[in-house]
């Protein structure tokens, strides 16, 4: 049965596996398309990463100047979270 031709059957997964897959290469279009997608998604990242350094580097004096989260500026609880800072965070990236 090995060496048979199998008439009217599918192809079995084996056979698929051993032949060489061709593959043609995408049309111009196509890769210009992507290499567009993938700038655009690593300047969108690296802008959202400006964003959020900026923010968290000036929210000590954010917190201070706005009396935000009760104006605690105890050491160690300028880094305690509260939904006032959450909120400046999740501004930055809206703008």
């Amino acid at each position: 049965l090995a060496g048979e031709a199998r008439v009217g059957l599918p192809p079995s997964p084996l056979e698929a596996a051993a032949a060489p897959s061709v593959e043609a290469p995408a049309p111009w279009k196509q890769q210009l398309v992507r290499y567009a997608c993938v700038f655009f998604n690593v300047l969108c990242g690296l802008t959202n990463g400006y964003d959020i350094c900026v923010t968290s580097a000036v929210m000590g004096d954010i917190v201070k100047d706005l009396a935000i989260c009760g104006g605690r500026t105890a050491q160690g609880e300028e880094f305690a979270s509260c939904p006032e800072k959450q909120a400046i965070m999740a501004i930055a990236a809206l703008g």
